[in-house]
């Protein structure tokens, strides 16, 4: 077995919808989910081969039909959220790494992304 997946690597990946409304003296923030996420690791394994290589593939599925907007002191903006939690290397010993938060950006549309796969230029 790989001692890589002896303790799994807890991975978790959510949207987060931050509405903002500002006066001119002060601000207020209010975060939300907006849905959670799903990733796996793509074959092949990491203890596979001699090179370590990290591919991952996921879903996210957001729970809201409307994209984030700005407007004079209001504001609503949405992220991906992806938190890193290392296992444990033994029972008695913490790992040697620390969680990890990151959050980026990002702005949801409504229309669907579709990839065409045989597309032929019109005539000219």
């Amino acid at each position: 077995m790989c001692p890589l997946h002896k303790n799994q690597l807890k991975i978790e990946v959510s949207l987060i919808r931050q509405s903002r409304i500002g006066t001119g003296v002060k601000e207020m923030f209010d975060n939300a989910s907006i849905g959670k996420g799903e990733i796996w690791e793509l074959p092949p394994g990491i203890c596979k081969s001699s090179d370590i290589i990290l591919d991952w593939e996921g879903e996210l599925k957001p729970d809201v039909t409307v994209g984030g907007f700005a407007t004079g002191n209001v504001s609503v903006r949405d992220f991906v959220v992806l938190a890193l939690e290392p296992p444990l290397v033994d029972k008695n010993e913490i790992s040697p790494f620390l969680p990890l938060r990151m959050t980026v950006p990002i702005r949801l549309v409504t229309d669907s992304f579709v990839e065409v796969m045989d597309y032929e230029p019109p005539p000219l």
